[in-house]
């Protein structure tokens, strides 16, 4: 049932020197990183992840859907 399935879920990690951040959404369809073009509405979201962190990656869970993680460092701006 739909209903019962979140849109997404976020968990957080770390252990002081870094933060690791895990956001799951219920597609199966792993993400692709994109040039977006200045009229896009979407396609931004990779490059940011990008942008701003130290590492990231993207895995399927054996239950169904995805992950998308993040570190974050201190030393990331």
């Amino acid at each position: 049932d739909l209903a019962t399935v979140p849109v997404i879920r976020i968990w957080v990690t770390s252990d002081r020197v870094c933060m690791i951040v895990h956001v799951w959404d219920a597609s199966d369809e792993m993400p692709i990183r994109q040039q977006a073009g200045p009229g896009d509405d979407g396609g931004r979201g990779l490059m940011i992840i990008e942008a701003l962190s130290a590492d990231w990656g993207t895995y399927r869970k054996a239950e169904g859907g995805k992950v998308v993680w993040a570190m974050i460092t201190s030393a990331d701006k």
